[in-house]
C-alpha cells in the first residue's frame, strides 16, 4: 500500500542519515580539539576548535581569579567530557612568567590588576584537565601568533601586533619566531614625547606620564575626558594627543626591529578614523630618516589593522595549543603543510632556518634537483647561512631537465623551497628544514628564466647532481659524444631548453656578451675526476658552436673537482608519516640520510664561492687523493658487499652487514682494497675504513640492496677495475677482490 511504501522510505531515510550522522561523528572525534583561553584584563574569551573556520568561543568578565579561572575550568571540563582536548593555549594578559625552569612559571606576575599578582593559570589547567599540554605566552604575543598564522602577518619573517585598549601592549615575530628574551617585551611602556598641549598627568602606575600606555590607553582617555573614547567626536582635540603618541611608540618600534608590517587592534582602535591619521603621523615622526618604500609610498599596507579582527588573540591561543601537543607528542596532531607561512606552527624539536629567507638571493644555480643535492649541498649552504650573515648571496636556484623533474619542482614550489632531511643513527632521529634552496625552475618550460638566472651577474657558480649517463662522453674511451641524447637536438635546433649542457654553453655566452666573468662548473656527481670531465664537455661542445666562446671558457673558466660523501638512500611512505604521526608535519619532499657527510674541493673558482670551510667543508689543491680513497675504500666495498647479499636473499645494505659471512668478506675485502689506496693527508686510512662499514650497518638508514647494485656494470668499471690493476701490479692478492668481481658476473 502507499503507507507502507512511506513507512518503508520513512524508516530507509531514518536509518541512512544516522548512518551518516554517526560517521560525520566518528571523523569528528578522530580530530584532534584544541581549547584557547584569551585572558584579558577586562575578558576572558575561551573557545575550542582547530582554526578561523572551526571555533566555538564565549566570554567571560574578569573577576576574581576564584570567579573567573572557575568559569573556564567548567567550559572546558564539559567539552573535555565530551571529545577529550589535545591541548590548550594561554594568551594572557601580563606580566607573566614564561622561564620553564622557573618554579613559577606559567603564572601571572606583578601586574597592576587587583588580586590576579602570583595567578598560576598554567597549573590550574593542567590539573583540571587531566594534565593535557598546556601552551603559554602574553596575549599580545599570542594575537602575533594567530596574525602570522591566518591574519595580516601571512608570509612576514618579521612584523609586530600592537593592541592598544584598556592597557597597551605588543608582541613582536622575529625571524618568523615570537620575540622573547629574559621574560618577554613589554612594548607598551616605551616612552614618547608629550604633545605640549596636554597636561594629563598620566595613568601608569609605574611611569606616569611619560610611557605609551599610561598616555594613550583607553582608560587614560577616559580620565582625560569624562567619557570613553567611542563617546567622542574625531574632531575632539583628544584624538591629536593620542595618534602622536601611538605614532611615537610605532616609531621606535621600527627603528628597533625594523618590522616589515604593523598590525594595530584593540579597543582603542575601533574608532576607524584614527587609523590613517596615525600613518600620516608616524611619517611625520620618522621625518624621512626611514628612506624605505613600504613607508614612504605605502605606508596604507603598512600600518594595517588584524586581518582577524577581534579573534588574532583567541586564534593565536589555539595556535599555542598547536605548538605545545606538536612538542609534547601529543595525540593525534593535525597535519601542517610545510611552507613558509607554517614555519611559526612547526614544532620546536625541528631545526629550522634561523635566517630571512626572503633576503636570501641564488647565487648558485644547481642543475639536477636530487636527493642527494638536497642531503649535501643545499645541507651545507643551509649550514652557513644559518652561521654567516654574509652569506646571504649564496642561495641556490634549483633547476631540474628530466621528464620527472617537473612534478618535483612544482613540489618544491607548493613548499616554498623548504624540505626536511632527517638524519638517522641507530635510535636517534634528528630532524632539520633546510631553507636554502630559494627558487626552483623546470628547464623544459622555464627555459628563458633559467638563461636568465643563470647569466646573471649574480650567479657565481653552476653546479650539477646529475648522473653519469647525462655526461655526454663515453664512459670507457672517455671521448666527448657529440650525438648524446642530452645534445643532439641543442645542435640541430639550438634550443637549449631540454639540454643541460646546451644551456650551459647559452648562458655562457650571454655572459660573455655582457662583459661578465664566467661561472664555475662544480660537479657534486660520483664520477672519477668530474670537474675534468664537466671540462672536457663543456669545451668539445662550445668549439663546435663557437671557436671564440670555447676560448674564452678555457682561459677564464674554473671547472674543480670534487668528491661528495653521504649515504641518502631513496625515501619511503614510513618517513614522511614519522614526520605526520611525530610531528605533525606534511612534507611530501622529506629526505633521510645518515649523520655523517663530506664535502672536499679543489680550490679553483673563477667568479669567487661561499666560505664554506666555516661549516666542514675542505679545499685543498688536489682532490684525487680523496677521491681514489672514497671510491675504493667505500663505493668499490658498497659494491663489492652488495652483490654478494644480493645472491644471499638480503634486501637491505645492514642486513647483509649483519650477515656473519658477508660482515667477514667486507673485512677481508678492505685489507686487500686497502693496498690501493695511496696516503690521504690528514687521514689514517684504517680508521677511515672501520668508519665506512659501521656506516654500512646503520639499520635506521633501510638503504636497500637493489639501489646500490642499480648501474652495476659502471660502478665495477669506475671502482673496482682500477683497484684491481694497482694490485696486480703491487703483486698483492686479489682474492676477496675477485670474488667481488665474480658475484658482480653471477648478479647480472
Amino acid at each position: 500500500s502507499t503507507q507502507s511504501t512511506w513507512d518503508i522510505r520513512f524508516f530507509f531515510n531514518i536509518f541512512f542519515g544516522t548512518l551518516v550522522f554517526n560517521l560525520f561523528l566518528k571523523e569528528k572525534l578522530s580530530m584532534s580539539i584544541y581549547g584557547a583561553i584569551e585572558a584579558g584584563g577586562t575578558n576572558f574569551i575561551c573557545a575550542v576548535g582547530t582554526g578561523p573556520n572551526d571555533l566555538t568561543k564565549v566570554t567571560f568578565p574578569t573577576t576574581t581569579p576564584e570567579e573567573t579561572l572557575a568559569l573556564a575550568v567548567q567550559f572546558f571540563k564539559e567539552h573535555h567530557a565530551k571529545q577529550p582536548l589535545t591541548a590548550l593555549g594561554i594568551g594572557s594578559f601580563g606580566p607573566i612568567n614564561l622561564d620553564r625552569q622557573s618554579a613559577t612559571y606559567g603564572s601571572i606576575t606583578s601586574t597592576p590588576k587587583a588580586g590576579w599578582a602570583n595567578t598560576d593559570l598554567v597549573n590550574t589547567f593542567k590539573k583540571a584537565l587531566g594534565g593535557i599540554p598546556v601552551g603559554f605566552d602574553t596575549d599580545v604575543n599570542a594575537a602575533a601568533l594567530g596574525e602570522h598564522c591566518w591574519g595580516a602577518g601571512q608570509g612576514l619573517s618579521d612584523f609586530i601586533y600592537m593592541t592598544f585598549g584598556t592597557g597597551i601592549g605588543g608582541g613582536a615575530v622575529v625571524n618568523g619566531k615570537l620575540l622573547h628574551g629574559m621574560g618577554h617585551p613589554e612594548m607598551g611602556h616605551v616612552f614618547v614625547q608629550r604633545h605640549p598641549k596636554d597636561d594629563y598627568k598620566g595613568r601608569c602606575p609605574y611611569h606616569y606620564n611619560t610611557c605609551l600606555e599610561g598616555l594613550a590607553s583607553g582608560p587614560s582617555i577616559e580620565e582625560r575626558c569624562g567619557k570613553p573614547g567611542k563617546m567622542l567626536s574625531p574632531d575632539h582635540e583628544v584624538w591629536t594627543f593620542i595618534t602622536q603618541y601611538i605614532a611615537s611608540g610605532l616609531a621606535n618600534y621600527v627603528f628597533t626591529l625594523s618590522p616589515k608590517r604593523i598590525i594595530v587592534g584593540g579597543g582603542v582602535m575601533k574608532q576607524k578614523f584614527l587609523l590613517p591619521r596615525i600613518q600620516e603621523d608616524l611619517k611625520k615622526v620618522l621625518n624621512n630618516y626611514i628612506q624605505l618604500p613600504a613607508i614612504l609610498d605605502d605606508i596604507e599596507n603598512y600600518v594595517v589593522f588584524p586581518g582577524l579582527g577581534e579573534d588574532s588573540g583567541i586564534l593565536g591561543a589555539i595556535a599555542l595549543a598547536k605548538q605545545e601537543a606538536a612538542e609534547a607528542g601529543a595525540g593525534k596532531l593535525d597535519c601542517i603543510a610545510l611552507n613558509s607561512n607554517n614555519l611559526p606552527l612547526v614544532s620546536n624539536q625541528i631545526q629550522r632556518p634561523k635566517y630571512k629567507r626572503e633576503q636570501v638571493s641564488a647565487g648558485i644555480v644547481h642543475l639536477g634537483v636530487s636527493n642527494f643535492h638536497r642531503a649535501h649541498m643545499a645541507v651545507y649552504l643551509d649550514d652557513l647561512l644559518n652561521e654567516d650573515p654574509n652569506a646571504k648571496k649564496w642561495g641556490i636556484c634549483g633547476v631540474s631537465f628530466t621528464p620527472s623533474g617537473e612534478l618535483k619542482i612544482q613540489q618544491m614550489r607548493d613548499q616554498d623551497g623548504l624540505f626536511t632531511v632527517t638524519e638517522k643513527s641507530g635510535n636517534e632521529r634528528n630532524v632539520r628544514i633546510v631553507g636554502s634552496l630559494v627558487e626552483q625552475l623546470y628547464g623544459p618550460t622555464n627555459g628563458p628564466l633559467v638563461l636568465e638566472q643563470m647569466s646573471s651577474e649574480s650567479v657565481k657558480i653552476v653546479s650539477m647532481t646529475i648522473s653519469e649517463k647525462a655526461y655526454p662522453y663515453d664512459q670507457v674511451t672517455g671521448e666527448f659524444v657529440k650525438d648524446h641524447s642530452d645534445i643532439a637536438d641543442y645542435l640541430k635546433t639550438g634550443d637549449c631548453s631540454k639540454s643541460i649542457f646546451g644551456t650551459i654553453i647559452e648562458a655562457l655566452k650571454i655572459k660573455k656578451q655582457k662583459g661578465l666573468k664566467p661561472f664555475t662548473l662544480l660537479s657534486c656527481d660520483n664520477i672519477p675526476e668530474n670537474g675534468q670531465v664537466v671540462k672536457k664537455t663543456v669545451l668539445n661542445l662550445a668549439k663546435l658552436v663557437n671557436a671564440d666562446l670555447a676560448q674564452w671558457i678555457e682561459k677564464n673558466g674554473a671547472f674543480p673537482n670534487a668528491m661528495v660523501d653521504r649515504i641518502t638512500p631513496k625515501s619511503s611512505p614510513a618517513d614522511q608519516q614519522f614526520l605526520e604521526t611525530t610531528y605533525g608535519l606534511n612534507d611530501r619532499n622529506t629526505i633521510v640520510a645518515e649523520s655523517f657527510r663530506q664535502w672536499v674541493i679543489e680550490d679553483q673558482f673563477s667568479d669567487g664561492r661561499p666560505a664554506l670551510e666555516k661549516v666542514g667543508v675542505q679545499f685543498v689543491e688536489d682532490v684525487r687523493p680523496y677521491e681514489k680513497m672514497k671510491q675504493r675504500i667505500l663505493n668499490s666495498t658498497h659494491s663489492a658487499t652488495c652483490y654478494l647479499g644480493y645472491l644471499s636473499g638480503h634486501e637491505f645494505v645492514h642486513n647483509a652487514l649483519a650477515d656473519p659471512h658477508l660482515s667477514r668478506f667486507a673485512s677481508r675485502y678492505l685489507e686487500e682494497i686497502l693496498h690501493a689506496v695511496p696516503a690521504v693527508p690528514g687521514i689514517n686510512l684504517k680508521d677511515y675504513a672501520k668508519k665506512v662499514i659501521e656506516r654500512f650497518a646503520n639499520d635506521a638508514i633501510q638503504d636497500t640492496i637493489d639501489r646500490i647494485c642499480e648501474y652495476g656494470s659502471d660502478r665495477v668499471g669506475k671502482f673496482i677495475l682500477p683497484a684491481v690493476e694497482d694490485l696486480l701490479v703491487a703483486n698483492r692478492s686479489v682474492h676477496h677482490v675477485g670474488l667481488a668481481i665474480a658475484s658482480w658476473m653471477r648478479y647480472t
